[in-house]
């Protein structure tokens, strides 16, 4: 399946979400993306945020809950990055074969996308 990313430069990461409902890339124009499918429109939705790091994205890791990503950059830094698509979603909840993981932590409840938590 085709799937239209629209990025300047090459991508240098991928990665896929524990729960297989979403994935991230990294990339050398410091774009972060974030992909889910949309099974009402049967195709792959990707967000960017352009102003995340200040150099290429070289790392990315899933939290369990799959809300939380941890994005590593060449500039020496790490950020965590919220990764949910909560409220863009709330209008096509369909139930679907992939459940995801019944977690219960401190990033349960997270419905933002591209807010930094925290950086290292």
């Amino acid at each position: 399946m085709l799937v239209n990313i629209d990025l300047r430069l090459s991508i240098l990461v991928s990665k896929w979400a524990p729960s297989a409902r979403k994935f991230a890339l990294g990339s050398s124009c410091n774009v972060l993306a974030l992909g889910y499918y949309n099974v009402l429109e049967h195709c792959w939705v990707v967000s960017k945020s352009k102003n995340l790091t200040k150099s290429p994205i070289t790392t990315l890791s899933f939290h369990p809950s799959c809300n939380i990503l941890a994005v590593g950059s060449a500039d020496y830094s790490i950020k965590i990055v919220t990764t949910s698509f909560k409220k863009i979603t709330e209008k096509y909840i369909v139930e679907s074969k992939i459940e995801d993981y019944a977690y219960n932590g401190p990033f349960a409840g997270v419905d933002t996308l591209f807010e930094v938590l925290f950086t290292i």
